[in-house]
């Protein structure tokens, strides 16, 4: 059986919306908007929860390869192995990115969509800005992957 406080038995109202109003001493009307927004608060919740945690669009997707891309060439145009250069590029164009974490992670960059303008980029800073070292880039990038 369970312990129900005795004041709460014993109040002289007939059912519970009755007995929550004569605790509180709330009008009825007041207790039903309670209930209602207690009862509706969790398919609230459902339903704007996933409009936060959207993924990122393809468009984002491509800017933050190219963006990859970018740094990546940066750093290999300034000594760093291709290697080195493709990890710390990526870290810092995910950085400097706006899309969160979450949205990142949904993006696979194995996808054409996002390897070839991430490849592009990455070979188009490097032989604009270091085409000694841009002749080495594949090979270098074959040998060290």
């Amino acid at each position: 059986m369970l312990n129900v406080p005795a004041w709460f038995v014993q109040l002289p109202c007939t059912n519970r919306l009755s007995r929550l109003n004569c605790v509180l001493k709330l009008p009825d009307h007041t207790v039903r908007v309670l209930n209602r927004f207690i009862a509706g608060a969790p398919f609230v919740v459902a339903v704007l929860l996933p409009l936060g945690l959207s993924a990122a669009t393809v468009r984002q997707g491509v800017e933050l390869a190219n963006s990859i891309g970018l740094q990546s060439g940066k750093l290999y145009c300034s000594g760093k192995s291709a290697r080195d250069s493709i990890e710390k590029g990526t870290a810092k164009a995910m950085s400097d990115s706006s899309i969160s974490m979450d949205e990142i992670s949904s993006i696979d960059f194995s996808e054409d969509i996002y390897s070839v303008p991430m490849i592009e980029s990455f070979f188009a800073y490097t032989i604009d800005n270091c085409p000694a070292r841009a002749k080495r880039l594949w090979r270098e990038i074959n040998e060290s992957m």
